[in-house]
């Protein structure tokens, strides 16, 4: 009795249920890898604010959600509002701002008229920018001179500012920042 015929069906059934099983076993660990994973989907986080630099449109105490991974596949637009992850001699915070400029505007500074102190006005692409409120927002000496005057002409990074005129964490005593250090966009709030 001739039995290769036997043993090469038996070893063509074996090797397919080796392949599936093999295929399987690559789909299921392809599927679960995070680099397998879309970069783009929302990650969802919700927080709370803490502090007043956004007073006006994100008030202390007040809940938002944001997407964690929104920067991994969109670039900064103005008028976002983003954490940013701020290092400094205090250590890591997290911040809330608004993007007022972006890569390849024009920032330029004048002169505000006081009789107690100088002041600056920040304009971007010529024009003076405000707050949510209308009110001008004023650079005094140290944020003029010693962080933000280097910037004047087109930027190369983003400029973000509080929704305060004066004294804020943001960059006016920090300068531009840079989207590595956004953490995400807040989106409801």
């Amino acid at each position: 009795m001739d039995l290769s015929k036997f043993k090469n069906k038996k070893f063509l059934s074996i090797s397919l249920v080796v392949l599936v099983l093999l295929g399987a076993v690559v789909f299921i660990f392809v599927r679960n890898s995070p680099s397998g994973s879309d970069p783009c989907a929302p990650a969802l986080e919700d927080g709370v604010i803490s502090g007043i630099s956004m007073a006006g449109i994100l008030e202390n105490g007040q809940s938002f959600s944001a997407d964690m991974s929104y920067y991994k596949c969109h670039t900064p637009q103005k008028g976002d509002i983003v954490l940013y992850n701020l290092t400094n001699y205090d250590g890591t915070k997290i911040l809330a701002k608004m993007v007022k400029a972006v890569p390849g505007d024009i920032v330029s500074f004048a002169k505000a008229t006081s009789t107690t102190q100088t002041w600056w006005h920040l304009y971007i692409n010529g024009v003076l920018q405000k707050n949510s409120r209308g009110e001008e927002y004023l650079l005094d000496e140290r944020a003029y001179s010693g962080v933000l005057k280097p910037y004047s002409g087109p930027i190369r990074g983003y400029l973000i500012l509080a929704n305060v005129r004066v004294g804020a964490e943001d960059s006016t005593q920090y300068g531009l920042v840079f989207p590595n250090d956004f953490l995400g966009k807040i989106i409801k709030y």
